[in-house]
């Protein structure tokens, strides 16, 4: 591939990855995607299986990053290439890079979750907790609200709203169960409170892990 085509401005690489009216100039421009971001979405596939301690995931590692790396690339062509066509910061390569790591990092966690959970709940919040802090404060705030819309709507547990203020302060903002406890905002209650709320919506979100897809 020249360099002149290396070079290409970013607007007009995703525009020709999106254009389905020119078939052969589509597969040039996913070729050239492929040579320019191939390796930076493997490596975020990569480093976001390598927060998780699944033994059945790290014996197939190598196929396990091929895999997710190629499930990155469907959620990139679904619905029309709906998401690069969505995509509006198309003059900022280095923005570009910054949404395609955290893409690639969002489909991988929802993936290895959802097909290699086994591990116990302090893993896997552990891991949900790692995960919030690579994210912007946009992007952490609407899977917050991911959360809420689900719990909501899959659950007739009294005090869900203050279990939610709870979930938020301890997995979001990484707050201790004692400092959950004492928060002014919050009220005075037992030291099971925090622990049976997110007890319960851990569960919750197991249950319905497929609707926190990022796709």
């Amino acid at each position: 591939m020249s360099s002149s085509t290396n070079n290409r401005p970013l607007r007009d690489l995703l525009d020709r990855c999106c254009d389905t009216t020119r078939p052969e100039r589509l597969q040039l421009a996913w070729r050239e995607f492929y040579v320019r971001y191939n390796e930076l979405i493997s490596l975020s596939v990569r480093n976001t299986c390598g927060r998780y301690n699944f033994n059945r995931m790290n014996l197939q590692t190598s196929e396990v990053v091929k895999d997710m790396a190629l499930e990155v690339y469907q959620l990139l062509c679904a619905n029309n290439y709906r998401n690069l066509q969505n995509y509006r910061n198309r003059d900022d390569e280095t923005a570009f890079k910054a949404w395609l790591r955290r893409v690639s990092a969002h489909r991988t966690s929802y993936l290895v979750r959802k097909f290699f959970s086994r591990t116990s709940n302090d893993q896997e919040v552990e891991v949900l907790t790692q995960h919030i802090g690579t994210l912007d404060p946009d992007t952490c705030w609407e899977l917050f609200e991911g959360v809420v819309d689900i719990c909501r709507a899959n659950s007739t547990r009294d005090h869900l709203e203050r279990d939610l203020c709870i979930f938020l302060l301890w997995v979001f903002e990484g707050f201790s169960e004692d400092m959950i406890r004492v928060h002014p905002c919050l009220g005075n209650f037992g030291p099971e409170v925090p622990r049976n709320a997110k007890y319960h919506l851990r569960k919750l979100l197991r249950e319905n892990a497929d609707l926190l897809d990022y796709g």
